[in-house]
């Protein structure tokens, strides 16, 4: 990578100077705009002739000569330092630096260019980060975030640490969060301290993602224990305080039972382990505690030996909910309805995992009668989460939308006028149910809002009670984008 400091003027096909005059009655004010260009140009040629230089650097066991003015113009840090030749030696030392390295930068110097590879890049970083020259410190994070791979991000990471280059470091945790489940299966993962590890997925703020989408409680969680396993089972001398604490970081009460049990059986050398065990077994008796202490209103005393982070939420993604003002059903011929639904759960871990619909006759024709929605919650804590309005089930005939992990409902279809006719729906993985109903009311459809993760989160609706049994209208739809 050659960067290029300085954006010379371009010649014209003449190759004429190209002058800017000012020009008045009694006077002349001209600007070479090829003269500072034309300065670096001869201190260059100079320097490399050995010609009218003023100062000696010695760096390590090289000298080098160059201009104090063209080192006074590289950084601040140069005029303190050549103030210090008060005998006026014409030397002047430099520590900390590799000869090899400040000759790149000496070039630049009177060039504006730095060729940065991956070879030299981490030592060009030491020395611009240490001569305070910013643009060429700018350049070599530039040219390492854009280079970050799986196999050497914790190298680069333990890098940016240890100087420390906070830009770098973040850069690199992000790439991380991004990408933890193909970097923990590399060897540099393995070499990361297990107190840096402990920190990281101990955070209450962290965010992991799976192709650039964040993920969820449970699915988080997931990954998280899947990498701690990766870790520890490289680790077989991992000392039991090491084991506890990275046990700690998983926050198995957001796991459910079968997504902790599939990933230790992935492991054959933990599966015996005893401290690995305690953690599996703690997590049902913290999961009951959650739930008892939700019942009762009471706060988490005397856990048992759970570990506290357990019981604190993480960070959600960044996520919003999104509702179109429309309500369908809405227009008060068979009762007023002034107000939007009701919504009953906020919670965006949950997914709708099922959705029944019965139908009844309204006027001869088939009308949604009842709506019941199930959701799957981010444990197997064993809550009921459904929201159920009108006739269940109706006496027309029931049907029944069945949606797999993972799987998100993208696009509604409708038929509204007094009641809600008819709905149907289509998933993330093409696969289309309905519409149940009838042929009465208008067509009507929406679709999930554009982001990198957007689904169906509820319907909200309300029910009526008409020519004898109930009726489904004044409904609504909600959705939720995942950024």
């Amino acid at each position: 990578m050659s960067v290029d400091c300085f954006n010379a003027p371009m010649s014209d096909t003449n190759n004429e100077q190209q002058d800017s005059l000012l020009s008045t009655e009694n006077e002349l004010n001209t600007s070479d705009t090829k003269r500072s260009q034309k300065l670096l140009d001869v201190a260059f040629q100079s320097w490399k002739a050995g010609l009218y230089t003023d100062v000696t650097i010695v760096v390590g066991e090289q000298r080098l000569s160059a201009h104090r003015i063209v080192l006074a113009s590289l950084s601040d840090y140069f005029p303190p330092l050549l103030k210090l030749d008060a005998k006026e030696s014409g030397e002047v030392t430099l520590h900390n630096i590799q000869p090899d390295d400040f000759s790149i930068l000496l070039n630049y110097a009177y060039t504006g260019e730095v060729d940065i590879t991956k070879e030299n890049v981490q030592n060009i970083l030491i020395a611009s980060d240490y001569l305070n020259i910013k643009h060429v410190k700018d350049m070599c994070i530039k040219f390492m975030t854009a280079n970050y791979a799986c196999d050497d991000v914790c190298d680069v990471l333990e890098f940016a640490m240890e100087y420390p280059l906070s830009d770098l470091t973040e850069s690199a945790l992000q790439f991380l969060k991004e990408n933890l489940d193909n970097v923990s299966k590399t060897e540099s993962f393995m070499q990361l301290k297990p107190t840096f590890l402990e920190k990281f997925f101990d955070d209450d703020n962290l965010v992991l993602y799976s192709s650039k989408i964040s993920l969820k409680s449970a699915k988080r969680e997931e990954l998280i224990f899947t990498a701690v396993l990766r870790y520890l089972s490289k680790s077989p001398n991992s000392s039991s305080e090491v084991i506890n604490a990275m046990m700690k970081t998983v926050r198995m009460t957001q796991l459910p039972k079968d997504a902790a049990m599939n990933c230790l059986e992935n492991f054959k050398t933990l599966k015996d382990n005893e401290i690995i065990k305690k953690y599996v077994r703690l997590r049902d008796v913290a999961v009951k505690f959650v739930q008892q202490s939700k019942e009762r209103g009471s706060g988490y005393r005397n856990t048992q030996g759970i570990p506290e982070s357990w019981f604190r939420s993480r960070k959600y993604a960044t996520f919003s909910f999104f509702q179109r003002d429309v309500r369908y059903a809405a227009g008060g011929e068979i009762e007023p309805s002034p107000e939007p639904p009701n919504f009953l759960y906020n919670d965006c871990n949950l997914e709708i995992k099922r959705i029944e619909i019965w139908l009844r006759r309204w006027d001869t024709r088939l009308v949604i009668g009842g709506l019941s929605l199930s959701y799957r919650s981010a444990s197997d804590d064993n809550r009921i989460l459904e929201y159920r309005r009108g006739s269940c089930p109706g006496p027309h005939g029931q049907h029944i939308v069945e949606l797999e992990p993972d799987e998100f409902i993208i696009k509604v279809v409708l038929g509204s006028g007094y009641l809600i006719d008819r709905l149907g729906f289509e998933t993330s993985r093409g696969r289309v149910f309905g519409p149940f109903g009838g042929p009465g009311g208008s067509d009507r459809t929406e679709l999930a809002p554009s982001g990198a993760l957007s689904y169906l989160f509820d319907i909200n609706c309300d029910s009526v009670i008409t020519q004898g049994s109930e009726a489904i209208f004044n409904l609504m739809f909600r959705w939720i984008t995942f950024e």
